[in-house]
């Protein structure tokens, strides 16, 4: 599953290849790398902003290699989504063994460690989470991994009563 997708209005382009393709895993039933896109552009300009939601809804996980945007380009970057209603800068969130200016930290910041979701407190939980990693390596408490789950494809693997439960049912999120 590799190939265009066209953006709608902005007649931006998205070159991508599904992650089971590029993996060699058949099982991987969602996600895909964005070839040939700036980032930057679309921060600075909008351009290709309808092209990537499509494919994030398309494919749920979008990886875009080799990018470099500015604190302000990132925050420019999630307001380019109107679907992330709740956004308000400053909302970058630096977690991991580097702080902002790349100076190795000693141990994580608490605040990702564990399975969450990016925003699912909020009234209208945020449609698109962007995650810049700067570096990666092991970490002291022996190493560190963001995974990705898609509760589309999970839905899909229920039996058609479970999916039917499954839409009667209500999240609530609470401390």
């Amino acid at each position: 599953e590799g190939g265009a997708e066209g953006g709608r209005r902005d007649g931006a382009r998205l070159e991508t290849t599904a992650l089971a393709e590029l993996l060699g895993r058949p099982a991987i039933s969602f996600g895909a790398e964005v070839r040939d896109f700036d980032l930057r552009e679309l921060a600075d300009s909008g351009v290709g902003a309808e092209a990537v939601y499509s494919a994030v809804v398309q494919h749920g996980v979008l990886i875009f290699r080799g990018q470099t945007l500015t604190e302000e380009q990132e925050i420019r970057l999630a307001q380019a989504f109107p679907h992330n209603a709740d956004f308000r800068p400053p909302a970058l969130e630096y977690l991991g063994n580097t702080d902002k200016h790349g100076r190795r930290l000693e141990q994580f910041v608490r605040g990702g460690r564990y399975w969450h979701v990016d925003g699912s407190q909020n009234a209208l939980p945020m449609v698109i989470t962007w995650i810049s990693a700067a570096e990666r390596r092991s970490v002291q408490c022996g190493g560190s991994s963001t995974l990705f789950a898609s509760g589309v494809r999970a839905l899909e693997l229920l039996t058609p009563a479970e999916q039917t439960l499954a839409h009667s049912l209500a999240v609530r999120y609470s401390t």
